[in-house]
């Protein structure tokens, strides 16, 4: 049950940030975890998070914006929580993650998603609560899909699909200039 209240609070609370042209409001509801002031050119989006086995949080959003990489290689910072989310650390930042969901699977963390805004999709692990995270080099070491135009939505705590495997809804675009339903 606490997982599914997070994760609306995390939506609420990117919103909030998201819609801040400087620091954040002293009435946010819920904790900051991270705040990037709206002149900087980089904004915060797609949050993530998920509850390890330990039972401590972890928390991920990309950037974009104008002085964002986001069409080259874009990157995704990940934070953690001991205390359930009462106060937040920066655990490491990804470079080539965008869009990209958090999971937990067989007591690791997963990372998945596109390189770039509508790039190859990849997916990443961490045995140390995302302070560290594998790099894809091939399809052995995580690169699910290498002809580009891929697009997604992140979500928490990946439903177990078929049979057992995680799974994620992801949608090639042709030309990477067009959206739509999945």
């Amino acid at each position: 049950m606490t997982r599914h209240l997070v994760l609306p609070a995390l939506w609420l609370l990117v919103g909030t940030i998201a819609a801040s042209a400087g620091e954040p409001p002293a009435t946010v509801p819920g904790v900051v975890i991270d705040h990037v002031p709206a002149s900087s050119g980089l904004y915060v989006g797609s949050p993530s998070i998920a509850v390890l086995p330990s039972g401590g949080y972890v928390a991920s959003h990309d950037f974009f914006g104008p002085k964002s990489n986001e069409f080259k290689s874009a990157r995704t910072a990940v934070f953690g929580s001991a205390d359930r989310g009462k106060t937040w650390k920066k655990l490491s930042e990804v470079q080539g993650a965008f869009w990209s969901s958090l999971f937990v699977h067989r007591g690791a963390l997963y990372l998945l998603g596109p390189d770039r805004h509508h790039g190859n999709i990849l997916i990443r692990r961490s045995t140390d609560g995302g302070v560290t995270w594998t790099t894809p080099k091939d399809r052995a070491t995580g690169i699910l899909r290498d002809n580009g135009e891929y697009h997604c939505c992140p979500s928490s705590n990946m439903p177990a699909g078929y049979g057992g495997r995680s799974s994620g809804a992801t949608r090639r675009s042709p030309g990477g200039s067009t959206t739509g339903p999945a």
